[in-house]
């Protein structure tokens, strides 16, 4: 996917949030849609903002409500037409806020010809879970969020585009909802109807493809530090780690997070560089890199798609593949992730069981898939789209819906929308 999220535009998104939106109704009671959504939005800078209120648990339709934030650019083009739905991915990549208010910059100055509304997951920090249902923030719930928005903002079908596991939420909603999409573009979704088993071992094969890659990419490269002997290099990186010389936090975890994060952001540069800094007796950059790992928030999303049984056997797999020293380094720490899961709640709606209707396959779709894509494996987006004949668009590695590294692929997702 394209851009790793980082924390401060999230805090004045928050900020400016709760000083500019409207809740439609109170919170804790029935959810009335009777509302008109044009008297929601209020101005937030150069977009609008709102929020609304969905049932914190869609089994308990009458219970209580959590506030939904919504983001809008409208069109002074053509300002009646039907809006694009943007659904980010809910750690990588611009925010809900972001992907609304950078779109000229981010997707392309053609997309301010539409408008545009996005979608903040339940879960997020601009869209807590009340107190006690934190584990209630699966790809199911978000999918029926997406279709109550689509009934509250008056849309007969959704034109929807969507990144990661906001892909995979408008996945989940054509699979079991499909009149609810119109046209919808998905960049890296996961397949919802896979088995954890099976999604976890393509994940790990696609994970390793990448550090093959990378490394590949640091030996072709006089400007990575390590490639005049890549196995000499980072085996000294190794030895030092053994003697103290690299700082102690620097740990297999650690160096595996600062990879992923990296190579997410298509810099592999700066975690080669932040090694062979390390490596000399400097470990702030990489550290600086792998960051502080994953939220609790993220840790409860992760877990709520998989039953208890089943995220012991992902977190099982991916902590052998993390311990293989064949390799010199992972991808990524997810087996900490799904380690936490047997301290949470049981899953309320994972994504087994989900019924697939008919007209699915009749859903038009765009899944755009990147090959050895650090973040979701290609063959799990590319299994979706053979399942119901979707189209494809396949990129090159770290080319996604992102303008600076191939306009090419906005300017298809917004034809394969609007034409």
């Amino acid at each position: 996917m394209a851009f790793h999220r980082y924390g401060a535009g999230v805090v004045a998104a928050l900020v400016v949030l709760s000083a500019c939106t409207t809740s439609v109704p109170p919170s804790g009671g029935a959810v009335d849609t009777t509302v008109p959504a044009s008297s929601v939005w209020s101005p937030c800078g150069d977009i609008e903002c709102a929020q609304v209120q969905v049932p914190v648990d869609y089994s308990r339709p009458d219970g209580e409500t959590m506030s939904l934030a919504l983001y809008r650019r409208v069109s002074t083009k053509a300002p009646d037409a039907a809006p694009v739905i943007l659904v980010p991915d809910y750690r990588w990549g611009d925010n809900a806020r972001e992907v609304v208010e950078l779109a000229p910059s981010h997707l392309g100055s053609g997309w301010t010809a539409q408008t545009l509304i996005s979608v903040s997951r339940r879960g997020s920090e601009a869209s807590p879970m009340p107190a006690g249902n934190e584990h209630l923030v699966s790809t199911r719930d978000v999918a029926r969020d997406l279709e109550f928005v689509r009934t509250f903002l008056e849309l007969d079908a959704l034109l929807a585009m969507g990144w990661g596991t906001g892909a995979t939420a408008l996945a989940t909603l054509a699979i079991t909802n499909p009149d609810s999409i119109a046209r919808m573009v998905l960049d890296a979704p996961m397949h919802p109807l896979t088995s954890a088993e099976e999604r976890t071992t393509t994940q790990i094969a696609a994970d390793n493809a990448m550090v093959a890659e990378a490394m590949r990419w640091c030996v072709s490269h006089i400007s990575c530090p390590l490639h005049a002997n890549f196995a000499r290099e980072f085996n000294l990186f190794r030895t030092n780690s053994r003697l103290g010389i690299v700082d102690s936090a620097v740990t297999t975890a650690v160096v595996a997070r600062a990879a992923r994060n990296a190579f997410s952001v298509a810099d592999p540069q700066s975690f080669f560089t932040g090694i062979a800094e390390a490596t000399a007796g400097n470990s702030a950059s990489i550290l600086a890199t792998a960051g502080g790992g994953s939220t609790a928030g993220e840790v409860q999303i992760a877990c709520a798609d998989h039953s208890r049984a089943d995220t012991q056997i992902i977190a099982q797999q991916l902590a052998l593949n993390h311990a293989d020293t064949s390799r010199f380094f992972g991808l990524g720490d997810d087996h900490l992730v799904y380690a936490q899961c047997a301290g949470l709640p049981e899953a309320v709606h994972p994504l087994v069981g989900i019924a697939t209707q008919q007209d699915t396959g009749n859903v038009k779709a765009l899944v755009i898939v990147a090959e050895n894509d650090p973040i979701v494996a290609a063959g799990m987006s590319t299994a979706l789209a053979e399942q119901f004949s979707w189209e494809t668009y396949a990129v090159p590695l770290w080319r996604h819906l992102v303008v600076g590294y191939d306009d090419a692929v906005t300017q298809r997702a917004r034809d394969f929308l609007l034409n």
